[in-house]
């Protein structure tokens, strides 16, 4: 014990982890930027259709002028998201012009109602898939990157 004030270099404490947590908060940044890039929900103040009865309803009457369908795998296996617009019937056409509302809708649609609301809406709906390359990629290399981060 000749110098026992000196510090033995093998037990300080190591740095701060910084290139671990950076990693991590990188990943939980590009995580949030995906999700609410793909989020497209619309949330009118003003709700004309809120269920999946109310959306047939108003394709059979013609009032659906434009509409969105995407598979919602988060409610199971014939959940679907389904927004778009839809025309105030309260709307004067002649005198005030056209007015639209816009809708969401989620909800269980079997495979007879797809294909009834496909032949309803035409030209008016369009199919979007329920994921994109981009989340598809974040997700397969996201667990690469953290491994290989640590």
């Amino acid at each position: 014990m000749e110098n026992s004030t000196k510090k033995d270099p093998d037990k300080q404490p190591k740095p701060f982890a910084n290139k671990f947590f950076l990693i991590w908060f990188a990943a939980i940044i590009l995580l949030i930027a995906v999700v609410m890039a793909n989020s497209k929900e619309i949330n009118p103040s003003y709700r004309s259709i809120s269920s999946v009865d109310e959306l047939f309803i108003a394709a059979e009457e013609g009032r659906i002028t434009e509409a969105y369908i995407q598979s919602d795998p988060k409610g199971g296996e014939e959940w679907y998201s389904v927004r778009g617009y839809v025309d105030d019937p309260a709307f004067d056409i002649d005198k005030e012009g056209h007015g639209t509302f816009p809708f969401a809708v989620k909800g269980r649609i079997t495979a007879d109602e797809y294909t009834s609301l496909r032949e309803l809406l035409k030209n008016n709906l369009t199919e979007e898939p329920s994921s994109t390359i981009w989340t598809d990629l974040l997700f397969s290399l996201l667990p690469f990157l953290l491994i290989i981060g640590l």
